[in-house]
């Protein structure tokens, strides 16, 4: 079971408290070593944008329409399955959205967030990637007719 809203907040140290406030509502009211928190969303949103612009090269426009997906895990067990945030949180043009947040159950196993590429800034990670060395072309070998 988990409940979804959908939200556009404008990930900010002025809107954190109304960040938490959702959070907590999400979370029927309760709040755990497993919930999120806006401190913990803007820190997973700068390492992001750290991410994007530093090992993907993505300038700031570019990084415009990325998605962030924050999993609210901590150092317990992964044996069991623990109730914790699963947040989405979108690139705009200069900064990070909100946009849903859910209360959901999973195994604490791998990692905390990870970042949807459009097709589009695939294309640019590539086209970067590719400046730093070039393709040998495949020697044909010579066709002879009898």
């Amino acid at each position: 079971m988990f409940l979804n809203y959908l939200y556009k907040i404008k990930l900010t140290a002025k809107n954190a408290e109304k960040i938490n406030l959702l959070i907590q509502h999400v979370n029927k009211h309760k709040l755990d070593n497993h919930s999120a928190t806006a401190v913990k969303l803007m820190t997973a949103a700068s390492n992001a944008e750290q991410y994007l612009r530093g090992f993907l090269r993505l300038s700031g426009y570019d990084c415009q329409g990325a998605k962030l997906f924050y999993f609210s895990k901590n150092e317990t067990c992964a044996r069991k399955k623990i109730s914790m945030n699963f947040v989405v949180i979108s690139r705009g043009a200069r900064a990070w959205f909100v946009d849903t947040i859910e209360e959901i159950e999973a195994w604490n196993t791998g990692k905390s967030w990870t970042i949807q590429l459009t097709k589009e800034q695939d294309d640019l990670c590539i086209k970067h990637m590719r400046n730093g060395y070039t393709i040998e072309e495949p020697k044909q070998k010579p066709v002879f007719k009898i």
